[in-house]
């Protein structure tokens, strides 16, 4: 009678009541200033951009977020000759997995991942001074660590900030050789590909939020070491010649603005 007595008045066990996972996305509009240089060339030009971001808020402060951005702008060629507006854009592709750190009014959002990043610019033409041009696709992956970092203001808005270092895994160049083909004296140009193994980025950032709102700042810095050597067999009018062919060391910086909304 005891027995059945205590089982009677035991409580059922409860479920566990797993956190939802949240979503929090954002998206922006950017304007900047893009420098590209190597040892005998220069492209500049000022780029409009979109910027999307998703994260995934998990359980104990972890996190997944990912981002997607895109900008355009027609650049400026200084090299062999002189040549405007030639169509350059690129696409960045980054995600990482993080943990976030509450303190007071302070958060560090610290996280890793990979990035892909694809350039385009098309130098097809001439130049001022008859130098032909042509295109040129480059393609990096990267591994990426960054943080974030988040003050509250009393009256409810923010301060945020962030720096991320990106350290290239691989990279690939295309160069569209074979669009000089029957420009000058080439008569066969094979296009050629390079891969490229040593390089890094950086990426500061800094902006005020208010509610949904956000205006900041930024700076990206890129520097890509020289690529590996390909030799290519050439036709001219003339005869066969053996090329040497590489993407030499070249330095990428952008300066620019950016506005935007979280939902």
């Amino acid at each position: 009678m005891a027995a059945c007595s205590l089982a009677a008045g035991a409580s059922a066990p409860q479920p566990t009541q797993v956190e939802p996972v949240r979503i929090v996305q954002e998206a922006g509009l950017t304007l900047s200033d893009y420098r590209y240089t190597e040892s005998a060339m220069s492209l500049t030009a000022k780029k409009v951009g979109a910027e999307y971001s998703v994260a995934f808020l998990l359980h104990d402060g972890w996190f997944v977020r990912g981002a997607l951005r895109g900008a355009f702008g027609d650049a400026d060629y200084r090299g062999t000759g002189d040549m405007d507006g030639t169509p350059d854009y690129y696409f960045e592709n980054r995600w990482g997995v993080g943990k976030s750190f509450v303190r007071g009014r302070h958060t560090l959002l610290p996280d890793v991942g990979l990035g892909y990043r694809y350039l385009f610019n098309d130098l097809r033409g001439v130049t001022d001074t008859g130098a032909v041009g042509y295109r040129r696709e480059s393609r990096y992956l990267t591994a990426r660590a960054g943080v974030r970092y988040r003050f509250l203001i009393p009256n409810g808005d923010a301060m945020e900030a962030s720096i991320e270092h990106d350290r290239l895994i691989v990279g690939r160049q295309d160069t569209r050789l074979s669009d000089i083909e029957g420009r000058g004296p080439w008569t066969d140009v094979p296009d050629v590909i390079n891969y490229q193994y040593r390089g890094e980025g950086w990426r500061f950032s800094a902006s005020y939020r208010m509610g949904e709102w956000a205006i900041g700042s930024y700076l990206h810095l890129w520097r890509i070491k020289d690529s590996e050597k390909e030799r290519i067999d050439v036709a001219t009018r003339t005869g066969n010649e053996r090329w040497t062919v590489w993407e030499p060391t070249n330095n990428t910086r952008e300066i620019g603005v950016k506005l935007s909304y979280r939902f």
